[in-house]
């Protein structure tokens, strides 16, 4: 098979899949076919970020300079570089400008519950998620470990692994993420940390 029709196919595969997903009852949705423009292409995924109002986003911004956010990605580097046991495929993580936007709105909405379709870009990758609530500001150090202590219930290739138990750890050393933008807000007493990665 010649790469121009497993495209399409893939092409296919995907579009059944989102229409296969999409409620009957949405507020972000284009009846339209599939269109590449970038109004179409989100709209066609329901409930998608880029569709919502920004009035509605609830939550205040919490300031993220770049030069922290490069720290956050360097922690991630070492949580990567420390796994047990040790790695030898494992790729440098760096920040994506877009992420760290998207990210940072994400954490806006005060909810950290999402579906793939609603914080994937069509035609690019699907961005993987971790995120924290709590009941104090606390510093991305601080949120970075407790996504790393759930390595405390992870066993490589282990059968009894619990996705629930280990989901934020697995995402931070997940061998082939390369990219990682993340996000805070004010919650109205609780506060939101958000950091998206690709590939998920």
């Amino acid at each position: 098979m010649d790469t121009n029709n497993l495209a399409l196919i893939l092409i296919q595969l995907y579009l059944g899949l989102i229409e296969s997903q999409t409620p009957s009852t949405i507020t972000c949705y284009s009846p339209r076919p599939f269109n590449p423009s970038c109004t179409d292409k989100y709209a066609a995924l329901p409930g998608h970020l880029n569709c919502e109002d920004l009035g509605h986003l609830t939550g205040k911004p919490i300031p993220l300079p770049d030069s922290e956010m490069e720290d956050i990605a360097n922690q991630h580097n070492r949580v990567r570089s420390n796994v047990t046991p040790r790695a030898s495929n494992m790729l440098v993580m760096h920040t994506n400008a877009g992420l760290v936007s998207a990210a940072r709105r994400w954490a806006r909405r005060c909810t950290a519950d999402s579906t793939w379709y609603q914080r994937s870009t069509p035609g690019a990758f699907i961005p993987g998620q971790n995120s924290l609530f709590s009941p104090t500001a606390i510093t991305w150090t601080d949120v970075i470990a407790a996504w790393e202590a759930e390595k405390t219930h992870f066993t490589y290739g282990g059968p009894g692994n619990d996705a629930t138990l280990i989901g934020n750890y697995t995402q931070m050393i997940s061998a082939e993420t390369v990219s990682i933008g993340c996000g805070a807000a004010d919650c109205g007493g609780r506060y939101l940390y958000i950091c998206l990665y690709v590939p998920m």
